[in-house]
């Protein structure tokens, strides 16, 4: 089934940039709705003074398509190519966070 494969491409992927060493006192937490089929990446903790609470990642499974609504990353090669990579047929990654072509009604 295309869903479970995308879904398991989607955590090595968000599993992936949840260990990358980050700076400050920062916990990358990754959180998984099964039932919205949405996976979330967070970083929560303290740079210095400052309380730190970011999504950097926020993506989602609809209609057999990942749907990427925050890409928080700006990595290179791109989240859209780490998914490809890891299984995602590059005809179903929606980025939601890019204007529609035809405006919606």
């Amino acid at each position: 089934m295309k869903s479970t494969t995308y879904l398991h491409a989607i955590e090595r992927v968000i599993r992936t940039h949840a260990q990358a060493p980050g700076h400050g006192r920062i916990e990358a937490q990754v959180l998984y709705d099964p039932a919205q089929a949405r996976y979330l990446l967070l970083h929560v903790g303290w740079n210095g003074t400052r309380r730190v609470h970011s999504v950097i990642l926020d993506l989602r499974i609809e209609h057999d398509n990942v749907v990427i609504e925050h890409d928080g990353l700006m990595t290179v090669p791109g989240l859209t190519e780490e998914l490809t990579r890891a299984g995602v047929a590059a005809r179903d990654i929606v980025a939601s966070f890019w204007q529609p072509v035809t405006p919606l009604p």
